[in-house]
């Protein structure tokens, strides 16, 4: 469910690693009027200890290194919304069911 043409194309993908263990994963795709972060995962044991925040700063970073001149968007699960408005990142529009979880669309400051 979660494969798509972008991941063999054009998706950037990302893997944060800590004392050699890979904890988190996310994909950039670049789209002509925007820069999507998306798939942002973080092992659940590994929450809570700034490492999202630490993972964001460095996809926003290198979202601006491939689209210097687009916005930044992703859609956020709605219980990790607060992660994303700490970095920047406001909510669009209504609250929309992905694969039966409740997401919002936002789009960095």
């Amino acid at each position: 469910m979660e494969i798509d043409h972008h991941d063999s194309t054009d998706a950037h993908h990302y893997l944060g690693w800590q004392n050699s263990e890979p904890v988190a994963a996310a994909r950039i795709v670049i789209f002509p009027s925007y820069a999507k972060l998306q798939r942002i995962a973080l092992i659940n044991e590994h929450r809570g200890k700034g490492l999202g925040g630490v993972m964001l700063r460095q996809l926003i970073e290198f979202a601006r290194t491939l689209a210097p001149d687009l916005p930044i968007a992703l859609d956020a699960q709605i219980q990790a919304r607060g992660l994303y408005e700490k970095q920047g990142f406001e909510a669009q529009g209504d609250v929309f069911d992905d694969a039966g979880i409740d997401h919002i669309h936002m789009r960095l400051r």
